[in-house]
């Protein structure tokens, strides 16, 4: 009866090793196709964008997908805006962007990007030195600048770390006398998110785009 009672234990200790060890390889290879997924995206939309030059006319949108969802032609009607948002990217990743669009000497540019250094877990100083030299490949070409402050998220541990960030951009600004659309406020149900302007926590939905698009348009405009 001991016999059988080790074999059972032993037999449901491999499955579970097993199961655990299957859980983890389609997690990594679905992490894979996702990153690959991305990566073609944004090679997709380099091409896309090298065939649409920015010109000094206009007001460029760089960020992740708070920007790349705005339907900015329709939303701002009589202004020359290029929308240069791309979901998932974080601020390294924008920073590299941005080379070539300050080269181009548009009229103005938007920035919001943090909410994916969040969700990554990225050390504050890493992100903060990202911000601080993007601003200065724009100020190298005497660009103007406005900092769009990141937008709530509905949980509360990630908003945390949002007010945490958006605090030190506030900082930064005001030391390099670079604009900040101090605009999270207008987003929020307490001290999350407005549940009425997203379809995912995160994101906004139409309500929260056409906000997004009101609060944006001194800046543009």
């Amino acid at each position: 009866m001991r016999k059988r009672l080790v074999l059972v234990l032993l037999l449901a200790s491999v499955g579970i090793n097993m199961f655990v060890a299957w859980r983890w390889w389609t997690a990594r290879g679905s992490r894979s196709v996702r990153t690959h997924k991305r990566m073609g995206r944004v090679e997709a939309y380099a091409e896309l964008h090298a065939l649409l030059p920015i010109d000094t006319g206009d007001v460029v949108l760089l960020g992740d997908s708070h920007f790349e969802y705005l339907p900015a032609d329709e939303l701002f009607p009589g202004t020359r805006v290029r929308n240069r948002g791309l979901s998932g990217q974080i601020a390294s990743e924008v920073l590299e962007r941005a080379r070539k669009i300050a080269k181009a000497h548009p009229r103005r540019v938007l920035v919001q990007v943090g909410a994916n250094d969040i969700m990554r877990g990225r050390d504050i100083r890493g992100y903060l030195a990202d911000m601080d030299a993007l601003l200065d490949v724009f100020a190298q070409e005497k660009v103007p600048v406005v900092v769009v402050a990141l937008l709530p998220n509905a949980r509360a541990d990630v908003q945390e770390r949002n007010d945490e960030l958006n605090m030190a951009l506030l900082a930064i600004c005001k030391e390099r006398a670079v604009a900040f659309a101090d605009i999270a406020d207008a987003f929020k149900a307490g001290k999350t998110l407005d549940p009425d302007l997203t379809f995912d926590g995160l994101h906004l939905n139409a309500r929260g785009s056409l906000l997004l698009a009101k609060e944006l348009r001194p800046y543009i405009e």
